[in-house]
């Protein structure tokens, strides 16, 4: 069986698509067969992380927020995530920089940065220079496009 991952349900119709998502066939056979996928969320500011980890648990993700990056990475050392949405500006860590360690240990890993300060651009360009690219959205964003743009990072890279 089959299951769409940002639901963790069956397509609604068995060639089209999914209620939930609107994923096609393809998509899902490419992504999930019986799992529900990992997501880790990162953002200092506690709200924000929380309203996201809800957001994808509500799509069928098996999500934990964290507001301390060093606390994510701990964490993906024993529970691999499959998405790591993180803010880019934080103390401790970048999220560039979690999300460069978390790639070297969940190599699988579907990264998607979130930032609403001019600085993360620097930040972006410095990391691609070493040969990270990762997708951003701007903050804040709408539930519908973070989901659109996770479905796509799935779609992609699988």
């Amino acid at each position: 069986m089959i299951v769409c991952p940002l639901t963790d349900r069956e397509p609604w119709v068995s060639s089209v698509e999914c209620r939930g998502c609107n994923f096609s066939d393809e998509a899902w056979g490419r992504m999930s067969l019986h799992k529900r996928w990992i997501a880790f969320v990162v953002d200092d500011e506690d709200l924000i992380a929380s309203t996201l980890e809800l957001i994808l648990i509500s799509q069928g993700f098996d999500a934990r927020s964290f507001v301390d990056p060093v606390d994510a990475l701990r964490a993906a050392q024993s529970a691999s995530p499959d998405l790591l949405m993180t803010d880019v500006v934080m103390p401790n860590m970048t999220g560039i920089e979690l999300a460069i360690q978390i790639r070297q240990l969940c190599p699988d890993c579907k990264i998607l940065l979130s930032s609403g300060q001019i600085v993360t651009s620097e930040l972006l360009a410095a990391a691609g220079l070493q040969g990270h690219q990762f997708e951003i959205l701007p903050k804040p964003v709408h539930p519908n496009d973070l989901l659109e743009t996770i479905a796509k990072l799935f779609k992609d890279h699988h």
